[in-house]
């Protein structure tokens, strides 16, 4: 429109902003004044969150109402049943629906039938095994038989009397209380070794053959067997020669057929020692010091390990003008003037206190001398100095 083209004004409000009136630009021309919007038109993420979101009709970044968000859709008319609305509510809803806890137990699985029930029709209890319920036999010889609730029901027979008779050769040895017989006598044993030959340089036993002391097994011959000397050594980094004592590390002689004698020796194993190297300390630096470096703690075999610490004294580079100290209270190098004197006001220099204060005669009366390079305070006659500045000169009239 021309008022927008020209004016920068609307002709009419855009929905919904309302106009504040009308003005004329020129003749025939009808602008709104400005446009707003209505007061509902007020939410925005900064008062409207959380639990809420902003929703509705929007105007220049403000939207005109302010609900739940969408999350928030359960309540009892649509979470139900074995089901519970949970989690946090906004407006009478929940964000979440889930399962009853009374419902989230499984029915028990009775092989005799369920005795009870919770309320989600769930079993929670089952009924026990009649065959609980019966008499246990007394058997003289063992239960023959159990019910599913391991009762006896019936009893066992005499075992013995459903043996079978051994049919011994050489008669029986033993019988049962039954009168059956359980074991036979031994045979007169035969000689195993009847009609077995061995050849040259073995013997039979029991039915084999074995080879005769220094002879051994070589396809079906006994042969002699070679002579072995065992020769022993030391593994390496050992020797024969104890040089160290009880501490030193051992090891056995071996032989190359892995027969072991006598004893070989080597240095003890290297214990570490650690030490800060010269100008360093195991400590931190105390709190008037200054850390100037760090290194690690060594060992006389080149390992290291552990923090080693550099300190400074701030006051070794900071020089102080005479009649004054250097002190360093955290760290920060300073001067003081000592006792008696104080900070000449022009500053620079630490000057005497000549102030009337710190000189008292007896009966107060004190006389200021002005000397060629100080000032020197005297007492009247017939009075004592009593208290002085360490460094004021005193003349004392008697």
């Amino acid at each position: 429109s021309d008022c927008m083209k020209h004016y920068n004004l609307y002709a009419t409000c855009p929905s919904p902003k309302l106009s504040t009136g009308v003005v004329h630009p020129v003749a025939g021309m009808t602008c709104q004044k400005s446009c707003y919007c209505p007061s509902e038109y007020k939410y925005t993420s900064s008062n409207c969150s959380g639990n809420y979101t902003v929703s509705g009709g929007f105007c220049d970044g403000k939207y005109n109402d302010c609900v739940c968000k969408s999350e928030f859709k359960y309540n009892s008319s649509n979470c139900s049943g074995e089901k519970q609305p949970s989690g946090t509510s906004c407006g009478g809803n929940y964000n979440g629906c889930t399962i009853r806890p009374e419902c989230t137990v499984s029915s028990k699985d009775c092989t005799y039938g369920c005795a009870g029930y919770n309320s989600c029709d769930r079993c929670t209890s089952c009924k026990s095994n009649p065959d609980c319920d019966v008499s246990d036999k007394s058997c003289t010889y063992g239960c023959a038989s159990t019910n599913s609730c391991g009762i006896c029901t019936s009893c066992s027979g005499n075992p013995d009397c459903n043996v079978t008779d051994k049919s011994c050769d050489c008669g029986c040895s033993s019988t049962n209380s039954c009168g059956k017989c359980t074991s036979c006598k031994s045979c007169p044993p035969s000689d195993p070794c009847s009609g077995v030959s061995c050849g040259s340089n073995a013997y039979c036993s029991g039915g084999s053959c074995y080879c005769n002391s220094g002879y051994h097994k070589s396809g079906s011959a006994c042969v002699k067997d070679e002579v072995h000397t065992h020769s022993y050594s030391c593994p390496s980094g050992y020797s024969t020669t104890n040089s160290w004592g009880s501490s030193a590390q051992t090891a056995s002689k071996t032989c190359s057929c892995g027969a072991a004698s006598g004893t070989c020796y080597k240095a003890p194993a290297h214990t570490h020692s650690y030490s800060c190297p010269s100008g360093y300390s195991a400590s931190t630096c105390s709190s008037n010091y200054i850390q100037s470096g760090t290194t690690a703690k060594v060992c006389s075999c080149g390992a290291t390990s552990g923090t080693c610490y550099k300190c400074k004294n701030p006051c070794d580079s900071y020089s102080c003008p005479a009649n004054a100290s250097c002190t360093s209270p955290g760290g920060k190098p300073q001067c003081t003037c000592s006792s008696g004197y104080v900070p000449q006001p022009s500053g620079g220099v630490c000057i005497c206190r000549t102030d009337p204060q710190y000189f008292q005669c007896s009966g107060g009366s004190i006389v200021l001398n002005e000397d060629v390079d100080s000032w020197a305070w005297s007492c009247y006659r017939g009075y004592r100095v009593i208290m002085a500045s360490p460094c004021a000169k005193c003349v004392v009239c008697n």
